[in-house]
């Protein structure tokens, strides 16, 4: 049987890399893997970087522990949540 999921608007998800698939970019919030504040949708969103020891870095705002490495844009200002 085939299910559809309805993610939670603060659950880290990987939704691509490199700006690819071209669609789905801008990313929103906890949305990853970005590389930069403008692969994030909106003036108050930024990219949060994750990476070394820091690899699992919990994501202010967002719940889960994503994937290793994988850096997600986060909210810095009024997001609409």
């Amino acid at each position: 049987a085939n299910y559809c999921v309805v993610r939670r608007y603060d659950y880290l998800w990987y939704v691509g890399d490199d700006g690819k698939p071209e669609n789905l970019y801008p990313l929103g919030i906890c949305e990853g893997d970005c590389d930069k504040d403008s692969d994030c949708f909106g003036e108050d969103s930024i990219c949060f970087q994750r990476g070394g020891d820091d690899a699992y870095a919990e994501v202010p705002g967002c719940d889960g522990e994503g994937q290793r490495g994988v850096d997600y844009c986060k909210c810095v200002g009024d997001c609409g949540t």
